[in-house]
């Protein structure tokens, strides 16, 4: 998205940015300050403005324009932001001029932030448990060591090595989900459950 901003005396910048950064810099435009009676945005009037509901994606949009653009240092901030106390606000930067017509914000993952770790950790275990099962369905009994052993082998070609603490823990999760038992004569050997 591309907006075509004015500051103080008439000095035209076009923002290039995401789509909610654009909104939430639409929110700083003087006729909605205006409206809104306020000079300044906290979380709470920017979710009452935007009408987002998500506290975290529209926090994530507000840090991101506070970044200085990525095409030069010497760009300032767009917006800035104000702690007071325990709570931040954001105020347009009013000083703000540039020799650049025409920059990009930093890159907003706003629906990535925060869930991107959470998602990969998700599929590595989703990978190990597969490993694991698929090894046991064809084995039906397998001791600890080879176990293990079998399942990094399998990982490594994959291009994905499985740390054995990992591949440990996944084993006791199917066991609590009945997909393996250990044997009643040995405790490091594992009895797959069809």
């Amino acid at each position: 998205m591309v907006i075509a901003a004015t500051y103080g005396e008439k000095t035209s910048y076009e923002i290039t940015c995401a789509t909610l950064q654009g909104l939430v810099l639409l929110l700083f435009d003087s006729k909605a300050l205006e409206v809104s009676g306020k000079d300044k945005l906290s979380l709470a009037d920017a979710k009452e403005l935007s009408g987002i509901q998500d506290s975290q994606f529209l926090q994530a949009a507000l840090e991101s324009i506070c970044v200085p653009p990525k095409s030069s240092a010497k760009i300032p901030r767009v917006v800035e932001k104000v702690k007071e106390g325990n709570k931040s606000t954001y105020i347009l930067n009013e000083r703000f001029a540039s020799k650049a017509r025409k920059f990009a914000l930093c890159s907003f993952d706003g629906m990535k932030q925060g869930t991107e770790k959470a998602t990969v950790a998700q599929n590595r275990t989703h990978n190990i448990d597969s490993y694991i099962v698929r090894t046991m369905k064809t084995r039906k009994i397998s001791d600890h060591a080879s176990l293990v052993a079998e399942v990094l082998s399998q990982g490594q070609a994959k291009g994905f090595k499985p740390e054995p603490k990992d591949i440990k823990r996944q084993i006791e999760s199917l066991i609590g989900r009945e997909y393996l038992k250990r044997d009643e004569q040995d405790a490091k050997v594992y009895v797959y459950l069809p």
